[in-house]
C-alpha cells in the first residue's frame, strides 16, 4: 500500500487511534466480537481508501452549492444606479 499517495485520505494519528477504538467498540456492541487493533486499522484503511473519497467528493459538491448560492446572494447588495 502506498503511504505517500496524495489522493489517499489520511487521519491525524490521534484521530486514527480513536477511529480504531470506535470500530472495535462497534464490533463489540453490534456483533459481540472483539477485533484486534490490526483488524480495526485494516478495516479503517479500507474505508478511507474505498468509501471516504465518495463522502469527501459529496462534501465538496455540497460546499460548492452553498458557496454558489452565497455568491448569487451578493448581487442583492448592488446599489441602484439613478438616471
Amino acid at each position: 500500500m502506498k503511504t505517500n499517495d496524495p489522493q489517499k485520505i489520511r487521519l491525524e494519528p490521534d484521530d486514527h487511534k480513536e477511529a480504531v477504538r470506535t470500530l472495535q467498540q462497534f464490533f463489540r456492541e453490534t456483533r459481540e466480537e472483539d477485533i484486534s487493533d490490526f483488524q480495526a486499522a485494516t478495516l479503517l484503511d479500507f474505508f478511507l481508501s474505498r468509501i471516504a473519497p465518495a463522502i469527501y467528493n459529496r462534501a465538496l459538491a455540497d460546499t460548492h452549492a452553498v458557496l454558489v448560492q452565497k455568491l448569487d446572494d451578493i448581487y442583492g447588495l448592488e446599489k441602484r444606479i439613478l438616471p
